[in-house]
């Protein structure tokens, strides 16, 4: 019975550590992290950006006003979304893009894809995201989304997690997010001119996620 009971109190006490190290501070966050988000320029390379507002119902639902809702054109008229959902102290649940949208009359498909990530040493690095085509009765979008926290980059959620929970207790920067790019599909595209331009768009985003995000 004894033994019993000192089980009992170990597993609670590590649910209650295990609980501390993964909330956050609901009312701290809420007005943080907008100044970072703002340092992801509206021109980046050849595209130039236009922010779109948001209903406060968003803010509320997301619990973050650090949100980028951004549509990036480049010179050949060609047309990228950005939607950037930032949290300076992380929560751990994130809202998926396809969660979002499924009661919306869409039609989504989801499967891995890997982006090719090229630095400034020349050196490449795949990036792994999640990829979505959305269709609806007027048009097909395809979507890339995927997560950051710290050093992690990628379409992962339980390394999401794992990563969030690593980085309190190492005490390092515990802010996270979720980077959702898209863009139209003509009908003439059946897709792959879009990965390309949706490809070359993060990596010519990339430098800022790691240096402000």
């Amino acid at each position: 019975m004894k033994s019993n009971c000192a089980l009992l109190t170990i597993v609670m006490a590590l649910l209650a550590v295990f609980v501390h190290l993964t909330n956050f501070d609901r009312v701290g966050t809420v007005k943080q992290g907008e100044a970072t988000v703002k340092q992801i320029p509206l021109h980046i390379s050849d595209w130039s950006g236009t922010d779109h507002p948001l209903d406060e119902q968003v803010f509320d639902i997301l619990e973050t006003k650090a949100i980028l809702h951004r549509s990036y054109t480049n010179s050949q008229g060609r047309k990228i979304f950005l939607s950037l959902v930032y949290y300076e102290e992380t929560k751990v649940d994130f809202h998926a893009p396809e969660g979002c949208l499924g009661g919306r009359g869409i039609i989504t498909t989801k499967s891995p894809a890997t982006v090719t990530v090229v630095s400034s040493t020349t050196t490449t690095a795949p990036l792994t995201v999640n990829q979505l085509v959305q269709k609806n009765e007027r048009d097909t979008t395809l979507v890339y989304y995927f997560y950051k926290t710290g050093n992690f980059i990628g379409r992962n959620y339980i390394w999401l997690r794992l990563n969030l929970i690593f980085n309190k207790f190492k005490n390092t920067r515990k802010s996270g997010s979720l980077i959702r790019v898209s863009t139209l599909l003509t009908e003439s595209d059946d897709g792959g001119q879009s990965r390309i331009e949706l490809e070359q768009f993060i990596n010519d985003l990339y430098p800022y996620l790691v240096a402000y995000i």
